[in-house]
């Protein structure tokens, strides 16, 4: 796994560093350096740990805010989330 490894010293914390690093050791979740919805692997190698705010900010910025929002919301899949919008 990339930054925030389990096996380096001190509590697990947020990866993120830009533009200041994240001291964050609570709410920590995977991030997928390449999204898994745009065929990045779940592998040590494509995974870092981040703070539940900022794998949320990355989301935003990769898949724009709409989609972060709708996805929280209601745990859609890209593929209905396509179909939402191809639709309307």
């Amino acid at each position: 796994m990339r930054g925030g490894s389990t096996s380096g010293r001190g509590a697990p914390r947020c990866s993120r560093i830009a533009p200041r690093s994240c001291t964050s050791t609570g709410f920590l979740e995977f991030h997928h350096v390449v999204p898994y919805a745009a065929g990045g692997a779940t592998t040590a190698d494509n995974l870092e740990l981040r703070c539940a705010a900022h794998n949320r900010y990355e989301a935003e910025q990769y898949f724009g805010e709409s989609f972060a929002m709708f996805a929280r919301e209601e745990r859609v899949t890209n593929a209905e989330w396509a179909e939402r919008v191809v639709r309307q």
